[in-house]
C-alpha cells in the first residue's frame, strides 16, 4: 500500500531546481574488515528499511498537488519501488581479501548525508546482535511539522529556481593528516568550525574571479543537534542554506573565516525567525 504525503518545503524546493536530473544520487559507504556475514548483513538490512519509511519513499508528483509529493511504498529494501520509483539500495564490493565494502544509495531528494551516518550505525547495532531504540520519528512526521509551519512557503530559499541550467561536477580529495591538523588549527582560532575553514576557501577561491561581487554559497544546516527527537530521524533533514560574504581586498584569511562564520550563522537564524513566523 502507499501513502502520500506532502515534501518539506525544502524538496520543494529540490524540486524546482533539479528539474530533468531527478536520478541524482546520495550515497553512503561502511569498510568492512574480517569476515562479511552477507546473509545477516541483509537481515540488517531488512530491519533498517522496515524501521524508517524514507527509505520506501520516491518524490512524484500528482495532478492535486501544486508541488512535489513523498509517496512511502511497501516495496522490497532493494530494487525498483512501486510506480518505477528507485528504492533504497545496497551493493557488496570486495576491495582486497578480508576487506569489503557496503555501498548504500538513494536518490538525494530522500536522504542527506546523516542519514547514512544513521543507518550505518543502526546496521553495527543489529549485526552485533542489540536492540534498537523503537519508534524512531519518521521523516513524515518532520515534514508535516515543517509545512505546518511554512504552509506553500519556502522562506528561506528563493521563490524561483535559477534560469541557467548548469551541470553538476563532484570530485574528491581526501585532506592529509598534516592538512587536517592545519585547517583544525585555524578554525579554533578563529571560533569557527572545520566547515566554515574549507568554506572560507572556496569563496576566496570564487572571489578571485569577481572580485567586484559577493559571492553566495550554500552551507550546511542539519538541525538535528538542536532537537534530541530528531537525532534519529533519516530523510532530507538537512538544509543548504545561502551564505553570502563580500571579501575586501588584504582581508586576512582568518578573519575571512570569522566573517564567514557570521554569515553561515546569520543564514541559518534567519531561516528559523521564517520558520517561526
Amino acid at each position: 500500500m502507499d501513502v502520500t504525503y506532502p515534501a518539506s518545503p525544502y524538496q520543494r524546493w529540490l524540486a524546482m531546481t533539479t528539474a530533468g536530473r531527478e536520478g541524482l544520487q546520495a550515497g553512503g559507504v561502511i569498510d568492512v574488515t574480517g569476515c562479511l556475514d552477507a546473509a545477516l548483513l541483509g537481515t540488517a538490512v531488512e530491519q533498517v528499511v522496515s524501521r524508517h519509511g524514507a527509505l520506501r519513499t520516491r518524490i512524484s508528483t500528482v495532478a492535486a498537488a501544486p508541488f512535489a509529493v513523498q509517496v512511502v511504498t511497501d516495496a522490497p529494501p532493494c530494487g525498483q519501488a512501486a510506480g518505477g520509483g528507485i528504492a533504497f539500495g545496497v551493493e557488496i564490493s570486495e576491495l582486497a581479501a578480508g576487506t569489503h565494502r557496503v555501498t548504500m544509495r538513494m536518490p538525494a531528494s530522500v536522504l542527506d548525508p546523516t542519514s547514512f551516518a544513521i543507518m550505518a550505525r543502526e546496521l553495527a547495532v543489529i549485526a552485533g546482535g542489540r536492540a534498537l531504540e523503537p519508534d524512531p520519528v519518521q521523516f513524515a512526521e518532520f515534514s508535516d511539522w515543517r509545512n505546518e509551519i511554512t504552509g506553500d512557503a519556502v522562506p528561506w530559499l528563493p521563490a524561483v529556481p535559477p534560469r541557467t541550467p548548469f551541470t553538476v561536477h563532484r570530485a574528491s580529495e581526501p585532506l592529509t593528516p598534516r592538512l587536517h591538523q592545519a585547517v583544525a588549527a585555524v578554525a579554533s582560532a578563529a571560533g569557527a568550525t572545520f566547515s566554515d575553514v574549507l568554506l572560507t576557501a572556496w569563496l576566496a577561491y570564487l572571489w578571485r574571479f569577481e572580485p567586484e561581487r559577493s559571492c553566495t554559497v550554500r552551507a550546511a544546516d542539519d538541525i538535528r543537534g538542536a532537537d534530541p527527537e530528531l537525532q534519529g530521524v533519516v530523510g532530507r533533514v538537512t538544509a543548504y542554506l545561502p551564505v553570502t560574504v563580500t571579501f575586501g581586498p588584504g582581508v586576512p584569511f582568518i578573519e575571512a573565516v570569522g566573517l564567514v562564520a557570521e554569515a553561515r550563522t546569520a543564514a541559518a537564524e534567519a531561516g528559523e525567525r521564517a520558520l517561526a513566523g
